[in-house]
């Protein structure tokens, strides 16, 4: 890693040892993650050595509901969240700050769909599966809501 590729995981560093001030010294910082690329950057930033003098704990979540669950717990101390779903959990009343954004995508998200479904319109009337409250979520009701007006009402 070199020049701007060194910044996010000494930022990260930084931010741990900050963190573990409050923590004892055997009380590993644990880190939430999801099955997401830019949550590997806790894994890189561990294997190189970024946490030798801070305990990490990494904890890999298969949903995102539960990762986010699990730092309102106080399961986790730090979670790798997308700013959407900060941003809905703070709207039902919990207490975080974003104190790192490791990437900013415009344009990456989109919808998969079976052969025979090319645009919106094509998915009237047909059976829809996304995890509720995330990313994917809000973008297809974003998407979708545009088209109640002529599809009626829509549940998921």
């Amino acid at each position: 890693m070199q020049g701007a590729d060194m910044k996010y995981p000494i930022i990260i560093a930084v931010i741990l040892l900050m963190l573990t001030s409050c923590k004892s010294d055997t009380e590993p910082v644990r880190i939430g993650v999801n099955n997401w690329p830019p949550c590997e950057i806790w894994y890189i930033a561990k294997q190189q050595g970024y946490f030798e003098d801070v305990p990490v704990e990494i904890i890999r979540y298969s949903a995102w509901t539960d990762n986010m669950k699990s730092l309102y717990l106080g399961n986790t101390d730090i979670t790798h969240a997308t700013y959407f779903n900060a941003m809905y959990f703070a709207d039902k009343g919990e207490k975080a700050r974003i104190v790192l954004s490791s990437d900013t995508i415009e344009g990456g998200d989109g919808l998969a769909a079976k052969n025979g479904i090319d645009s919106i319109s094509d998915l009237r009337g047909k059976t829809i599966a996304v995890e509720i409250n995330t990313d994917e979520h809000f973008l297809l009701y974003k998407t979708l809501q545009r088209q109640t007006s002529r599809w009626g009402k829509l549940s998921f």
